[in-house]
């Protein structure tokens, strides 16, 4: 009885450390334990801590990373680029509407001018029927 539990507290610690390779061998520190992750077929880490693969910042969006070898195909996917895309579909959309120009100077506010635009014609209505 002895023996079997000795048995199983030492699978226990392996699967804990990573040795028995049902669990990614990364230990991350803040949380003084290893990763979760079951590990890609032969090897001993999973697919986000795997030292021979490269990552790289996303072109869209730098808070995260790729793989570089994905790179190509995340950008098709990427949520980011979706949400921009989404964002640009709107007819109301003004790309750097809230950029400024060129010639304004740093801290100074210039009036947004309505009159122009791909929306003024439907504004100048709007302004005309609330005014009656």
């Amino acid at each position: 009885m002895h023996n079997k539990k000795v048995a199983k507290q030492k699978r226990k610690l392996a699967a804990l450390a990573g040795e028995d390779g049902a669990r990614c061998a990364f230990w991350l520190e803040k949380k003084k334990k290893n990763c979760n992750f079951k590990p890609a077929p032969g090897s001993k880490f999973c697919g986000n801590h795997n030292p021979e693969a490269r990552r790289v910042p996303c072109p869209v969006d730098p808070k995260h990373t790729v793989l570089e070898k994905e790179l190509e195909k995340h950008i098709k996917v990427c949520p980011a680029r979706l949400q921009q895309l989404q964002a640009e579909a709107r007819e109301y959309y003004v790309q750097n509407f809230n950029a400024g120009s060129d010639d304004e100077q740093e801290g100074e506010v210039q009036p947004a001018d309505f009159t122009k635009g791909p929306l003024a014609a439907q504004r100048r209505a709007l302004v005309q029927r609330m005014s009656q």
